[in-house]
């Protein structure tokens, strides 16, 4: 086979298993993000956190949507964005960490492929 046909193949192999790795990671993340809460599954996000923030500093009753479409009353504001807030810092933490794990895997992987640039004949 050619070495450029090898190169090439080399180096779409390593996209695609970068491409899954990060893929894996966000799958790991989505899930860490998830909050049970009075018999209903939320996901932590920034949006909610900060509508729950408002809501509670507003001190308006709380009505949110879970994952599943339902809509609750939220007893307890201020336990919930507390959950919230907790549950995102973690996800994203592990984020952090996980990314960082495959960074310095990347940097130090001796037989990363170099980028490659030829021109078509």
């Amino acid at each position: 086979m050619d070495t450029r046909l090898n190169d090439a193949l080399a180096f779409a192999n390593y996209r695609l298993t970068l491409q899954v790795q990060r893929q894996n990671i966000d799958a790991r993340v989505n899930t860490a993000l998830l909050v049970s809460y009075q018999n209903a599954i939320f996901k932590a996000s920034q949006e909610l956190i900060a509508y729950v923030g408002l809501k509670t500093m507003r001190a308006e009753r709380l009505l949110i949507e879970d994952n599943s479409g339902n809509v609750i009353q939220i007893t307890d504001p201020n336990e919930f964005l507390t959950i919230l807030i907790n549950i995102y810092d973690s996800g994203m933490e592990l984020k952090q960490q996980e990314l960082q794990k495959l960074i310095k895997q990347n940097q130090y992987n001796s037989e990363k492929p170099k980028t490659i640039q030829y021109e078509l004949a």
